[in-house]
């Protein structure tokens, strides 16, 4: 486990790095330039992703072993998009869509914190662990 305690703005620079990273660049800035601008576009959309973000920024920080992976923003990158699939089904009810966001950010935590620690451990280029999902996003 990195820590017990988990401090807000640890999460905060996860999330906004989770962000920065639809732009392949992993800085807090240019998160929050994003989520301004998903803000603007819809604001449902843009809390659905905060949501999925935060869920899966907190659930990673309580699963990992190892900072580094945490650093990337890529794990908090999952979880953003799938807040933002639900723009796509908006006959969804949202409570729904939140149950969904949710439960599948921290499903996919426990399944990708395993795979980034071991793709840290063989020294793997962590950018291919989200290239497909940035690759469809900008589709």
């Amino acid at each position: 486990m990195v820590s017990a305690s988990i401090p807000p703005t640890a999460c905060v620079d996860d999330v906004l790095r989770g962000f920065g990273q639809m732009l392949v660049c992993n800085h807090r800035g240019t998160g929050l330039c994003v989520l301004i601008g998903l803000f603007i576009f819809s604001p449902q959309a843009a809390l659905l992703a905060l949501l999925g973000a935060g869920v899966m920024s907190w659930t990673v920080r309580r699963l990992a072993k190892e900072e580094a992976i945490l650093k990337t923003g890529l794990l908090s990158l999952n979880g953003a998009l799938l807040g933002l699939v639900w723009i796509h089904f908006p006959q969804m009810l949202l409570w729904a869509q939140i149950t969904a966001t949710v439960l599948g950010s921290v499903l996919m935590a426990k399944v990708f914190v395993p795979v980034a620690e071991r793709m840290h451990q063989k020294r793997s280029a962590y950018v291919l662990f989200s290239l497909p999902y940035i690759a469809a996003a900008w589709v």
